[in-house]
């Protein structure tokens, strides 16, 4: 049997930490995240036939013996799949044993998500071809409150909805105290949560008649849990809620929380670009670092931007001691522009659109054309 003409990938997975990394690798490679399934190493090897799987086949072993585990393994990989084995532990001898029974690697939680697209790339045997194109997502991530993440957010999404051909969505992760659909007078959208809650409903029609809809080409998730609701079942389904929006927009504009992104890094994974607003102060710098850090590992594939917000002064230190500070040149600058904004958010607009002449807004146009000079499916067309 040819592995050329299986799937490029399956998934199957017995806890969630096993479906965030699984959706990772997905989003990652360009693979689809509907082959991904629940079950763990049982699963797949009951399905498994004479045939493989899939070129790539990933399996969390669940709880299954470990005698059991290897006969299963060496079942999917004697028809030439590539069988990635994660689990919650190990002994010293399990990487061994699930080696010989045929297994390309094995990983224990917390698994890193460079590792195994480390491994993915070396034994790129199948001529694995990728999906179509999906959509340019960049994260907004503020290194310290008051900087104006939200804002930044809300203004590149419209920003890049100026071009009225492209589908732009404006996903607010600040799922207790989240004011982007305040910021742009709309209703907040319960449909976030019912997405979060069922991820395998989405849709076009699904997000149609859930998502607010800010202007014609520019839809918005924006909703607030009770301030005494669990979060956890909401925020572990993050990485599954954009990848499977992906696909039907060309622009995604995430604005993460801080903390969102400490607790849950697999949603970092599903980013092209980074975008790290932060105060010219000692502690905005600190965090920079720290989060910054946090993106090399979680997302390697992803454009880090430093953007310096002046909207909060903080210390004051020197533009010149900040670049010096980051290694890097800071290229994208917020200025103080407190009368504009006041003014927009009394309005309910983005500043971009009601005032596009303002420094504020030039340099969020000038971000958005920085984030395009790399973006695929830009050079694509210009091609």
């Amino acid at each position: 049997m040819n592995v050329q003409l299986a799937k490029p990938f399956a998934a199957y997975v017995a806890t969630p930490a096993g479906k965030d990394l699984s959706n990772a690798v997905a989003r990652h490679c360009g693979w689809d995240p509907r082959e991904i399934h629940p079950g763990g190493l049982a699963a797949a090897a009951r399905l498994v036939d004479s045939s493989p799987l899939a070129g790539v086949v990933v399996v969390e072993v669940g709880k299954m013996p470990l005698d059991m585990a290897c006969e299963s393994v060496a079942e999917l990989a004697k028809f030439g799949s590539d069988v990635l084995v994660v689990a919650q532990s190990a002994t010293p001898d399990t990487y061994r044993e699930f080696r010989r029974a045929g297994a390309e690697d094995f990983f224990t939680f917390p698994v890193k998500l460079a590792d195994v697209l480390q491994v993915v790339q070396r034994r790129g045997k199948h001529d694995i071809q990728p999906s179509p194109p999906t959509a340019q997502i960049v994260g907004v991530i503020s290194t310290r409150g008051g900087v104006g993440g939200s804002l930044l957010a809300g203004n590149l999404a419209a920003t890049a909805a100026t071009d009225r051909s492209r589908s732009v969505a404006l996903v607010d992760l600040d799922f207790r105290f989240g004011t982007l659909a305040t910021d742009l007078n709309q209703d907040v959208t319960s449909g976030l949560f019912e997405a979060l809650s069922a991820p395998e409903r989405i849709d076009r029609t699904f997000l149609d008649a859930s998502m607010a809809a800010v202007t014609p080409n520019l839809m918005m998730y924006s909703g607030q849990a009770g301030l005494e609701q669990d979060l956890a079942s909401y925020e572990g389904a993050l990485s599954d809620l954009v990848n499977r929006m992906s696909p039907m927009f060309d622009t995604i504009v995430l604005d993460i929380p801080r903390e969102t992104a400490a607790r849950h890094p697999q949603v970092l994974a599903a980013l092209g670009h980074i975008v790290l607003t932060f105060p010219p102060g000692f502690a905005g710098l600190n965090t920079f670092s720290r989060i910054a850090a946090q993106c090399v590992q979680h997302a390697p594939q992803a454009r880090i931007v430093p953007v310096l917000s002046e909207v909060r002064q903080d210390a004051k230190i020197s533009r010149k001691d900040l670049a010096k500070a980051l290694q890097t040149k800071l290229t994208h600058i917020l200025p103080r522009s407190e009368a504009q904004i006041t003014k927009a958010q009394v309005k309910g607009k983005p500043l971009v659109t009601m005032l596009p002449r303002a420094r504020y807004s030039k340099a969020v146009r000038s971000l958005w054309q920085d984030l395009q000079s790399d973006n695929p499916a830009s050079l694509a067309a210009r091609r």
